[in-house]
């Protein structure tokens, strides 16, 4: 397997523990069990802690390692994205009554559809991905790309 390889393996193996709640805030990552763990040197793990230290997941500090830093979403950050959703979604159903704009429900059925099986698989990824899918679709009737834009970074902080 070649470096990158390496490099990546570690990156999703760590951020996977991360986000499963192996490691939590404030937990120290030791570059050595991860490289053992995966059976590499530590080198593509170190590269692998800053790219996660440059996407906020963790803090490198001297002499003491990577540590994890608290996530980007906390539950008021959550309820702040869950407010300007709302103010989004009320505009939109302003825009659509006030200009007559036509939409298609079709399309937000199809997607209903796929949140229902996935929900039935257990698949909470696919399911969290369509639900945020609908409403990127729902944003695109207000015809503001700044805020179509405001909510694809909500979608990005939410899956990070």
């Amino acid at each position: 397997m070649e470096k990158q390889n390496y490099e990546k393996k570690s990156y999703e193996t760590i951020k996977e523990k991360i986000l499963n709640g192996q490691l939590r805030t404030g937990d120290r990552v030791p570059e050595n069990v991860i490289a053992k763990e995966l059976g590499i040197s530590r080198t593509p793990v170190r590269r692998a802690l800053m790219m996660l230290e440059t996407e906020g997941f963790l803090t490198i500090e001297s002499n003491r390692g990577a540590i994890v830093c608290e996530s980007k979403v906390t539950v008021g950050k959550f309820i702040e994205m869950l407010e300007m959703l709302e103010l989004f979604t009320i505009k939109t159903m302003d825009k659509i009554n006030n200009k007559g704009i036509s939409y298609e429900p079709k399309l937000f059925y199809r997607r209903l559809e796929v949140m229902e099986a996935s929900f039935k698989l257990g698949d909470n990824i696919a399911f969290v991905e369509e639900n945020w899918q609908i409403i990127f679709d729902f944003m695109g009737y207000l015809g503001n790309t700044y805020a179509a834009n405001t909510v694809r970074k909500m979608g990005i902080d939410f899956f990070n």
